[in-house]
């Protein structure tokens, strides 16, 4: 399944050197917008320029403008029938007051099962308004579309998100820079989301899966797997996270 990043990122900033990238800015020429519109929002265009085999699933990724060109090949269903998984690191910026249809459209497959779309969101702002308040108009869109009300969850190193079936959205109001959506969430995003989610993708269609959330020794067993790759500030966080996800689930446990 090959992951694609767009905006102003590369690997060094993202920590994925496995990844594919087509960088662009809002202003730039071609501007990320500029980008899917010259492929007449065809995403096969795009994945074609970058080698990968037709029909292979792939995740999109996308820190700040890159959501514009998300957003844009997002609003055709073949493309999204090619998307697994959309992952945004303050990358839902509009102008207006109307969330983007390509990601409402992708958010509603998402609250319906097998796939995955996580967001996050800033007091970095546009013109117009904060990166959380316009994750904040893509959330109310999507209940809209759906019928149905996001709830709140916790998440190990990412703290208290609201989530519908595939959609995690997390307001981190001044927490993190603009910049580090990219630099540091995206990679917590990475490892405790979009891969555990690869990994369930990738099981025998006839071999059961658990819907229940992963034990804290299962998740300290991954976070221990992975631990080379991430930096110690990030590690600590998923440590401290589920520390508390342990003491959480014995405190809930019935006395015997």
């Amino acid at each position: 399944m090959a992951t694609i990043w767009f905006g102003p990122v590369n690997a060094a900033q993202s920590g994925q050197a496995d990844a594919a990238y087509v960088t662009c800015t809002g202003d730039g020429k071609p501007s990320c917008a500029d980008i899917a519109e010259s492929d007449g929002r065809d995403l096969s265009k795009a994945l074609a320029r970058l080698r990968v085999p037709d029909g292979e699933p792939v995740i999109l990724r996308a820190f700040s403008a890159g959501g514009h060109s998300l957003k844009r090949y997002l609003t055709k269903p073949e493309n999204r029938a090619r998307v697994a998984a959309v992952t945004l690191a303050d990358a839902v910026f509009e102008t207006s007051e109307i969330a983007a249809p390509g990601f409402v459209d992708f958010g509603v497959e998402a609250a319906n099962g097998g796939k995955l779309f996580v967001a996050t969101g800033s007091t970095g702002a546009n013109a117009t308004g904060t990166g959380a308040h316009y994750l904040g108009l893509l959330q109310a869109a999507i209940e809209k579309a759906t019928g149905r009300r996001f709830e709140s969850i916790d998440v190990p190193g990412l703290g208290t998100g609201m989530k519908l079936g595939g959609n995690y959205f997390f307001d981190m109001g001044s927490t993190y820079s603009h910049g580090e959506h990219a630099t540091k969430l995206a990679r917590i995003v990475w490892f405790t989301l979009a891969e555990p989610f690869m990994e369930r993708q990738a099981m025998p269609t006839a071999q059961p899966t658990s819907q229940t959330q992963p034990s804290p020794q299962a998740a300290q067993e991954s976070l221990r797997r992975r631990s080379a790759t991430l930096p110690k500030a990030l590690l600590a966080a998923l440590a401290v996270g589920l520390v508390a996800a342990a003491a959480l689930r014995a405190a809930r446990s019935p006395a015997r």
